[in-house]
């Protein structure tokens, strides 16, 4: 059999297409040789390939204008970003490596694109709220001048990212195949000739998108309503206003019994007579004129509930409890309004992360998908600092009661798990070092306050207090060296030899009684009374208050 009929023959059999081969091997067969591929949506949304754009009610460009002409519109979204950015953002990660790499490409970014991180981020944010989508083009190029030991090759066989630019919504559109797939998008800037790009070359980041549409929903749609009502209403006020500002005049030349009717005349020289007068004059007449100032006579429609029922509504969609524009501000921002700036910030963070730091991780090598603890995370800050103190009160307060470790606590506060950079924590680096020099060689802080906490000053003399001697030796009781720590202490605080060996035998009597002790509140209790003997009898020599 030749090579090419064996090869038609492996087909036939793996397609079934031989009845003679066994029905369980070719199920093996099968199995062995399938390749898992990515299937498209199973659904077809439309056959029509063309470009879509943004088809609400009110395009972006409408959004845009009215956020740009609206004071309450413009000073509601300013505190949105103003909150959004307040107390910054940082890199988080387990790995050091790669951690420093994200860092060291943000600040590229800066330099090929000539933009600052922090101003993308901005436009980002601004993007985000105002219209609910934010497009970024990913700039490519050979990436020069980075110190690292890895080469960095683009996915896909593409260039390097070497910087994102941010794409105005309102000049996109996208080309979507009929599994539903976006595969292009097209941007057109005012005066320019359009311009294609692929998908993997977009980042399309979008908050409430409904099912089958391209494009996120603004929140602010169900507001442009209420504030078109709301100015209509303003300018009804204007009008009355002027209306009313300057009352209308009836003046009545004439009765109407005969004889006594007004002349054209007449009529003439009261009208120049009235244009001739300045505003203060003082008009006396006669019993046939009489003059009478026609105004609202307070029946005019009181529209102030209507006013204050559509600002309540727009204040309430816009996050806010106030019901003045004065309101608006991040010292009156509500707990509601707090937890939409952090669904915002979350929801830039995923794709940051998912899309912008992923690639720039893949692109140098960094297996993340495999070895989760090489990831790297961009945060924001809390951004109410009272709450941020009280859970981290909170936190501290359940490791401090035994009821999570040390490792969950510093989760729970958003810390890395310190593992051997223990070492470094102040409490290793000063405060053990500081004890151990203070009682064992006999210095002292250098601040009069620390040594006045340590041993108290009194008119006797300069001997710790009988509580702070109490709570030294109930720990003294606690540690393995107890009778060499203890004398070494009382050598510190200057008590002669005498007091040091009967307070050593005071110790020595306390473990002979409770040696064969279970009970540990027994042993408490006398721990407790030969401590409080043993000061005693130090108090004797130091004179202990």
């Amino acid at each position: 059999m030749s090579f090419f009929e064996k090869l038609v023959e492996r087909v036939k059999n793996f397609f079934n297409l031989n009845p003679q081969m066994d029905s369980k091997k070719r199920g093996l067969e099968l199995r062995v040789k399938a390749k898992p591929k990515v299937t498209k949506f199973p659904f077809k949304f439309k056959r029509d390939t063309s470009f879509e754009s943004h088809t609400f009610k009110y395009s972006f460009d409408t959004i845009a204008m009215a956020c740009g002409k609206d004071s309450l519109l413009n000073r509601a979204i300013n505190v949105y970003i103003e909150l959004f950015l307040k107390e910054g953002w940082f890199i988080s990660s387990d790995n050091e490596e790669s951690s420093a790499y994200i860092n060291k490409r943000i600040s590229l970014f800066t330099e090929t694109t000539g933009k600052p991180f922090k101003i993308l981020l901005e436009e980002m944010a601004l993007d985000l709220i105002m219209f609910h989508n934010v497009f970024l083009l990913k700039g490519r190029s050979d990436i020069v001048g980075l110190r690292i030991k890895k080469k960095i090759t683009g996915v896909n066989n593409k260039k390097p990212i070497a910087g994102y630019f941010r794409i105005n919504p309102e000049y996109v559109s996208m080309q979507r195949d009929v599994s539903g797939r976006v595969i292009k998008y097209e941007v057109r800037i005012p005066g320019e000739d359009p311009q294609y790009f692929d998908a993997e070359d977009i980042i399309h980041m979008y908050c409430r998108r409904e099912t089958g549409a391209l494009f996120g929903t603004s929140f602010l749609l169900s507001v442009l309503d209420d504030i078109e009502a709301l100015r209509e209403m303003e300018s009804s006020v204007i009008k009355l206003i002027q209306r009313n500002l300057f009352p209308f005049i009836k003046y009545k030349v004439g009765l109407p019994q005969p004889g006594l009717e007004a002349s054209e005349e007449e009529l003439t020289n009261v009208r120049k007579s009235i244009e001739e007068n300045p505003v203060d004059a003082v008009v006396v007449m006669p019993e046939r004129h009489d003059i009478d100032v026609i105004g609202s006579q307070g029946v005019a429609l009181n529209i102030n509930d209507y006013i204050n029922h559509f600002l309540q509504r727009i204040m309430f969609s816009l996050g806010f409890s106030g019901s003045r524009a004065t309101e608006i501000s991040i010292k009156t921002a509500t707990s509601d309004l707090f937890d939409r700036v952090r669904s915002y910030q979350t929801l830039l963070s995923i794709f940051i992360n998912e899309f912008i730091i992923r690639e720039l991780l893949l692109e140098v090598g960094i297996d993340v998908i495999n070895d989760s603890k090489k990831s790297v995370f961009f945060k924001f800050n809390e951004i109410d600092i009272d709450l941020q103190i009280k859970k981290e009160v909170h936190s501290i307060y359940k490791y401090e009661h035994n009821i999570t470790s040390e490792d969950e606590t510093r989760i729970a506060l958003g810390y890395n798990i310190l593992g051997d950079k223990e070492e470094r924590m102040h409490l290793h680096r000063v405060k053990i070092p500081t004890m151990l020099t203070r009682y064992s060689v006999g210095t002292k802080d250098d601040t009069k306050e620390t040594d006045n906490l340590l041993v108290p000053q009194n008119q006797h003399s300069s001997v710790p207090s009988g509580e702070v001697l109490m709570d030294i030796i109930r720990k003294v009781l606690l540690e393995k060296r107890v009778f060499e720590v203890l004398d070494e202490k009382l050598e510190v605080f200057g008590f002669s030899i005498e007091s040091r060996k009967e307070a050593m035998a005071y110790l020595n009597s306390y473990f002979c009684e409770i040696e064969g002790i279970s009970d540990s509140n027994r042993v408490k209790a006398i721990g407790e009374f030969y401590v409080r003997r043993l000061v005693s009898a130090l108090g004797r020599e130091g004179g202990i208050n």
